[in-house]
């Protein structure tokens, strides 16, 4: 496993990001995938190539967002920055004890 947020736990090359199988239980897991593109907080995206290591794509039309740890908190608290907050999904994203989110602005 790796983590998606600290960066941690992949080879050089190759990003730490979050799935969901296709099948069966439907379980969310980490693993490493290559290749990631460049694409920082907010940049458009049209898939995860596009989006740095950390972030991934979401939406259409896609918009790079970073992982975070603390769904419903603000700034540094939730991981993200100054002026954004740690948003959760309607389905959570969990794996093992931790539940992700993703850091966006917010009002």
């Amino acid at each position: 496993s790796c983590d998606p947020i600290r960066l941690t736990g992949c080879p050089a090359g190759s990003a730490c990001t979050i799935f969901q199988e296709s099948m069966g239980a439907m379980r969310y897991f980490t693993d490493c995938s290559a290749p990631f593109g460049s694409g920082a907080q907010g940049a458009a995206c049209t898939g995860q190539a596009n989006c740095r290591a950390g972030t991934s794509c979401f939406g259409m039309p896609g918009t790079c967002l970073t992982w975070c740890d603390r769904p419903g908190m603000i700034g540094a608290a939730g991981g993200c920055r100054l002026g954004e907050a740690c948003y959760g999904f309607m389905t959570p994203i969990r794996i093992g004890a931790t539940t992700y989110g993703v850091c966006d602005t917010f009002p």
